[in-house]
């Protein structure tokens, strides 16, 4: 008994071709998600804090895709020197000096100012519908390009 099965030879060459087509389709739409979530954090931004400065939004970076493979990834990362201030909270503290004379109660504690936890929460969005969403169409994407689908 002989089993004999046909198109095993074009399957196989569409497989080939869409494990070389994978790095560059998946860096895209690594690149493209992430910058998505950068705009979501940006829009984010907007409504949480009260100042029209821009100085925070300028600070939010990507970095350039890192890895190989099913090891890709994206760091997104703020540069701004307040950002931790405004998105963990912090302290209020009076003023040491005035005038470069010491002040006799400065440097008190005289409350607290809550974060805003403003990435935490576009994260969470993000992880739960968005992103998939994006690798999904990344992945019918490369299907369709390798006639796999």
């Amino acid at each position: 008994m002989e089993v004999t099965i046909d198109g095993i030879e074009e399957l196989r060459e569409e497989f080939q071709t869409a494990i070389k087509k994978y790095p560059c389709i998946a860096e895209e739409a690594l690149l493209a998600a992430g910058k998505k979530f950068r705009n979501a954090v940006k829009k984010e931004t907007r409504s949480a804090t009260f100042t029209g400065t821009g100085n925070l939004l300028k600070g939010y970076k990507l970095d350039p895709v890192e890895g190989y493979g099913p090891y890709m990834h994206i760091n997104f990362r703020a540069t701004a020197p307040h950002f931790h201030l405004i998105e963990n909270g912090h302290e209020l503290v009076t003023h040491k000096t005035k005038n470069g004379k010491k002040l006799r109660n400065g440097g008190q504690n005289i409350g607290f100012v809550p974060g805003r936890l403003i990435v935490a929460a576009v994260r969470a969005d993000y992880n739960e519908s968005k992103f998939p969403e994006e690798m999904e169409k990344a992945l019918e994407k490369l299907l369709k390009e390798s006639n796999l689908l």
